[in-house]
């Protein structure tokens, strides 16, 4: 399940049971964390976000997603900053295709990954407590 602030799903950061075909709970693991006093008010125009991308890429030809309130979201996985309101878009240039997180206020770029290196696989296995669903994410180099 992912976790969510006033309507805003809060980027990498989820719930997970592990249940039986009776809905039985086994296992259950998080990497929730509290979220508090974040204000949701967008301020970055899109105008911002571009020149924003452009100079982190150094490539005036690269094709940005626009952003719109669905491509919001909470970010807190640096443990050192308070979260913050982003934009999680898709950038497009010649060395490749990126996930960019871009701070939804000032339009600076908070993360950008490799979007052919990230993989999430959803995959089986089987135990002695019968087959267990699993959801595995990676941004390593695969």
């Amino acid at each position: 399940m992912q976790q969510y602030y006033k309507g805003i799903p809060v980027y990498g950061r989820s719930v997970v049971l592990s249940a039986d075909s009776d809905g039985n709970v086994h296992a259950l693991t998080a990497n929730s964390t509290q979220i508090d006093n974040v204000d949701i008010k967008s301020e970055a125009t899109q105008e911002d976000v571009d020149v924003s991308v452009k100079q982190y890429f150094d490539n005036e030809d690269a094709i940005i997603e626009k952003i719109s309130e669905d491509r919001l979201s909470i970010y807190s996985l640096d443990l050192d900053e308070e979260p913050r309101l982003i934009y999680n878009i898709s950038v497009v240039t010649e060395e490749g295709a990126f996930d960019v997180l871009i701070d939804a206020k000032t339009a600076e770029i908070v993360e950008s990954y490799d979007a052919v290196r990230y993989v999430q696989k959803e995959f089986e296995c089987k135990g002695q407590e019968g087959t267990q669903k699993f959801f595995a994410e990676s941004n390593e180099n695969v």
